[in-house]
This record gives structure tokens, C-alpha cells and sequence, in this order.
């Protein structure tokens, strides 16, 4: 089955940003907790085609995190895989078709949950 890209018409600009979301993040592509703290994020294009990254800290658990994911997965008919790195770190992966992100997730040894996910995409006309 054929799947219309998550993102359409203008491709976002190229940037980086420290402790903010670069401007023209794709947030619809790659959705963020409420109330995440952002560390850093970045977009790259290359024609229609999108690299989007992300590390952001949070106070939700390695779980509920997870949990955010597969409903963002289900939302948009996408596939959901969980799996656990060598570390011990969580991951998930999420996507359909030409669309895919992953998010690593692991609990820093301050308590809190870190999370450093990339997505690739292409942007539909």
C-alpha cells in the first residue's frame, strides 16, 4: 500500500540550534513531548529529502516515552519496533514507506530521561 509522505510542499530550511528547535523543524514528522527541555536539533536537505535530528531531555520515563511514540506511530498508520541497544538503551523505531525516525532512549544518571532521535524523510509535492 502506497502512503502519502508526512510531509508536504515546502521543504524546511537547513539549520542547527542549540537548547531550541532549529527553525522550520518538522514537528509533524517528528513529534516532541510536551515539555521536553531541547539540547540541540538540526535539519538537512538534500532536494526533497529531509535528515532531521534531535536530543531533548525529559521528566516523562523510558516507558512513557516509548508509549508517545506508538501512539504517535498509530496515528499515522506507521509501524512501531521496539528494540534494546548493547548499552541497555531503549529504542524504537517508527515509520512507513520513505518516512522512518528512531529515538534512542536511556535514563541519564541525573534521573532524568534522555532521548536523541533522527528521522529521514522526503517531502511530498
Amino acid at each position: 500500500m502506497k502512503k502519502a509522505p508526512v510531509l508536504s510542499g515546502t521543504v524546511p530550511k537547513e539549520g542547527t540550534a542549540k537548547g531550541k528547535l532549529t527553525s522550520g523543524f518538522p514537528t509533524k514528522a517528528m513529534p516532541i513531548p510536551e515539555g521536553a527541555h531541547i539540547v540541540d536539533s538540526s535539519v538537512s536537505t538534500q532536494g526533497r529529502k529531509i535528515q532531521v535530528a534531535v536530543n531533548y531531555r525529559t521528566s516523562l520515563g523510558v516507558e512513557a516515552v516509548l508509549k508517545y511514540y506508538e501512539s504517535q506511530a498509530a496515528k499515522r498508520g506507521w509501524v512501531a519496533t521496539r528494540g534494546t541497544a548493547a548499552d541497555g538503551a531503549k529504542s524504537i523505531t517508527l515509520g512507513f514507506g520513505d518516512d522512518t525516525m528512531v529515538a534512542t532512549v536511556r535514563t541519564a544518571p541525573t534521573g532524568a530521561t534522555t532521548v536523541a532521535a533522527f528521522g529521514s524523510y522526503v517531502v511530498g509535492k
